[in-house]
């Protein structure tokens, strides 16, 4: 029982360090894409434009986008009420 536990531990330090460089790679494009009022839509086709992935693989979508900015803390001009709303 105890190793199962040392190995899941392991896995959720590589997931967790992992998230981060992903997340430390976007936040800079992001925000300056954000600074000229890009919205979700927008976003989405300059971060595929740039060769920018989502953490599966694919290409981003506006819903993907939405998820990014939440997991990054960032939120597009007229968003904001929409993500207090949820």
């Amino acid at each position: 029982m105890q190793r199962y536990n040392s190995t899941h531990e392991q896995f959720n330090t590589a997931k967790e360090a992992a998230n981060a460089t992903y997340f430390t790679k976007l936040l800079e494009p992001v925000q300056e894409l954000l600074a000229f009022g890009y919205g979700y839509k927008a976003l989405s086709s300059a971060l595929n434009a740039k060769g920018y992935l989502t953490q599966r693989g694919k290409p981003f979508t506006r819903e993907s986008v939405r998820t990014l900015l939440k997991n990054l803390g960032l939120y597009t001009v007229g968003a904001e009420e929409e993500c207090k709303e949820q």
